[in-house]
């Protein structure tokens, strides 16, 4: 499944639907399993250092949340297209990162609020460090909590990634009209979107893993003005005389635009932008 997060707005939709759905799913988990064991979850230093400067788990979780919701959508933007791992995996060690992140920053917390800062990096690694392997300490001691979190970010990123999946298999087929002047991109759904060439400013090809049978290769055209662009798949019709005219632009990376189209993987390929000439 591959989501589509290519503005800065769908980026930052993105991280709060995940900031939100994580720290509402986490706060409920807590509280669901302190009344069920009737105890809250806690767990001793194991280190001689004081304890995480969060008086309220709460505020815990939505630190976790935020550092879960950063790492994902840095993931899906730069790690991701080199790393060819299922997306089960890949959400595994998101959380295994957010919390050695939210250790990590623990530990300075702890250096700030109940010691003397010398002013050295070396000492904010020492103690983001033993605030790592307390962290891990504590995620070991708090199991049922982070097993049922684990569990409950597979389902929310789960659906949060759905709400921006690239839809396939339009009702009616799309098509795209290349002049001289612009290129009018008439959707599924009825809408038409029109770019002027005078205001192109970026060409991308995005390729998926669901091909051959589902669409899996889509030209993406950024725009200097306001508007978004248009999104193009390969099956459009009249999708030839835009690769024919694109294929004119001065710069165009013709190495790249031979890549994409033999890519069988999720991935994003920046074939010209407007700085090229």
């Amino acid at each position: 499944m591959h989501i589509l997060i290519n503005t800065k707005l769908l980026k930052l939709n993105y991280f709060l639907k995940l900031l939100i759905f994580n720290f509402l799913g986490g706060s409920l988990i807590y509280y669901a399993l302190n009344i069920i064991y009737d105890e809250p979850f806690t767990a001793p230093s194991l280190i001689s250092i004081p304890s995480y400067p969060f008086d309220h788990p709460i505020k815990l979780i939505f630190i976790a949340s935020f550092s879960f919701s950063f790492i994902r959508l840095f993931w899906i933007i730069f790690v991701s297209k080199y790393l060819k791992l299922s997306l089960g995996l890949q959400t595994n060690i998101q959380f295994i990162l957010s919390v050695v992140f939210c250790s990590f920053i623990g530990g300075i917390f702890i250096l700030l609020n109940n010691y003397s800062w010398n002013g050295t990096i070396s000492q904010l690694f020492k103690f983001g460090f033993l605030g790592i392997f307390q962290g891990m300490w504590c995620a070991f001691i708090s199991f049922p909590i982070n097993i049922t979190g684990l569990l409950y970010v597979h389902l929310s990123t789960n659906y949060v990634d759905k709400s921006f999946k690239i839809k396939s298999d339009p009702i009616t087929p799309e098509k795209v009209i290349v002049t001289e002047t612009n290129i009018t991109h008439y959707l599924s759904n009825g809408e038409v979107n029109t770019l002027n060439w005078s205001e192109l400013e970026g060409v991308q090809i995005l390729t998926t893993d669901e091909g051959p049978i589902q669409e899996d290769i889509y030209f993406m055209l950024s725009s200097t003005s306001e508007k978004d662009g248009c999104i193009v798949p390969q099956s459009a019709e009249g999708t030839q005389q835009l690769i024919d005219k694109i294929l004119l632009l001065p710069g165009f990376n013709l190495e790249k635009f031979t890549e994409a189209m033999g890519s069988t993987h999720n991935n994003l390929f920046t074939c010209w932008t407007k700085k090229t000439y």
